[in-house]
């Protein structure tokens, strides 16, 4: 099981349509209905153009990794192996948006910034889906 890093606002109207999307194994991000300018982390104002909402879109599971790190001593009150990887990851089709994920690493395959990863949904120690990106093999 992979255990979660931070509490998620499941219960945030905000945020909701992204963990419907991890829930159902696709990544859903928001953009802009009036300039389609990807946002991430979305404002409560909404986006910048007068008029204008989100939009949720499906983009490819995929990325690069923007910055990495790795993290040896565990949380208080978490049930975390130790050592684990969190970063930040680029979707390769949202540029500018940079999500923060655990990250899979190998010691045959390490990780390294600019990295191609790919998205993989995974069963959290809550019993949640969560999103895992690994190294894209295919890339």
């Amino acid at each position: 099981m992979t255990a979660v890093l931070a509490a998620r606002p499941l219960d945030d109207d905000l945020v909701a349509p992204f963990w419907r999307g991890i829930g159902a194994g696709r990544l859903l991000l928001p953009r802009c209905s009036s300039c389609g300018g990807w946002e991430w982390y979305p404002s409560p104002a909404g986006p910048a153009c007068a008029g204008a909402h989100y939009d949720w879109t499906e983009t490819p599971a995929r990325g690069t990794v923007f910055t990495f790190t790795r993290v040896h001593h565990g949380f208080p009150g978490m049930n975390l192996a130790t050592p684990f990887t969190v970063g930040l990851v680029e979707p390769v089709e949202a540029p500018g948006v940079r999500l923060v994920s655990r990250l899979a690493d190998t010691p045959d395959a390490p990780l390294a910034i600019g990295a191609a990863v790919r998205m993989k949904i995974v069963d959290d120690d809550l019993g949640l889906r969560a999103p895992l990106f690994v190294l894209d093999d295919q890339a």
